[in-house]
């Protein structure tokens, strides 16, 4: 995938397999690839047609924007502007589903339960999109008491960011509940014990009943924190945005354990 050859602890863009169009066809072919990772690519129907400018704005709202990987290992995609889903074989990536229309709802962030069913975020107010992936039945609930942008699963609930600290769903009254008075957030997750993690600058850990844990203070040039993520030793990472970096915070206490460059704007 890439090498840092000259051992500068940055891996630079000579350092970094290239990808290309070479035969200007407006996709990127299988045979383009270079890097042995990629199992495959895929592309959704009537995205971006060939010849058109990625980031032209005629363009970029048929984007894949919203995917999820169902116990399966399929996926379920959609774009950010043409409300619909698509499931794809995680296999190699054929289309085997869809288009299933999510109208009303904008899709933004989605996982899949261990029920099969697919919670969608979407962009500030809206609806939270509830899609079963064995029926293919779909319900947009309204979102009261609060919006949302990052997602995450966890104690038989949907949590949802873009508040402060973030918003509960519980799927067996389809009731909301804010959980206020914390930092601010776009992205959250969930840990195996089902604490809940935000940050915005600010990182912060409930546990499963919403009770603060702890609160720690940025790092010092922490610009736009976005993603929030555990790893496989309870500790936490948040993606800052706007300082090019990583940074990783003790599950346990908070306590700050470094930042790592990682190239500009991570998002």
């Amino acid at each position: 995938t890439s090498v840092d050859a000259n051992n500068n602890g940055t891996i630079e863009s000579g350092e970094i397999l290239s990808i290309g169009d070479a035969n200007n066809n407006g996709v990127i072919d299988i045979n383009e690839v270079l890097d042995e990772r990629i199992a495959w690519v895929s592309r959704l129907p009537n995205n971006l047609p060939a010849g058109a400018p990625f980031n032209s704005a005629s363009t970029f709202a048929s984007l894949g924007r919203s995917l999820a990987i169902d116990k399966n290992g399929d996926i379920w995609i959609s774009s950010s502007g043409n409300a619909v889903y698509y499931k794809m074989r995680g296999s190699d990536g054929q289309i085997i589903g869809g288009p299933i229309s999510v109208a009303g709802h904008y899709p933004y962030g989605a996982l899949v339960d261990g029920n099969g069913i697919l919670w969608g975020a979407t962009l500030g107010g809206g609806t939270l999109l509830k899609l079963d992936t064995n029926t293919n039945a779909v319900q947009t609930i309204p979102l009261q008491n609060g919006n949302s942008y990052g997602i995450a699963l966890g104690n038989g609930k949907v949590y949802l960011g873009s508040n402060c600290p973030y918003l509960e769903f519980n799927p067996a009254n389809n009731v909301f509940t804010p959980k206020t008075g914390g930092a601010c957030t776009s992205g959250l997750a969930v840990d195996s014990q089902g604490s809940i993690y935000v940050g915005y600058g600010t990182v912060q850990k409930y546990n499963s009943s919403g009770t603060l844990v702890w609160s720690a203070a940025p790092y010092t040039g922490t610009g736009y924190g976005v993603g929030i993520q555990i790893d496989s030793n309870g500790d936490v990472w948040q993606i800052d945005l706007s300082a090019h970096r990583i940074c990783k915070f003790k599950g346990s206490d908070g306590s700050k354990l470094g930042c790592i460059p990682v190239g500009n704007s991570p998002y």
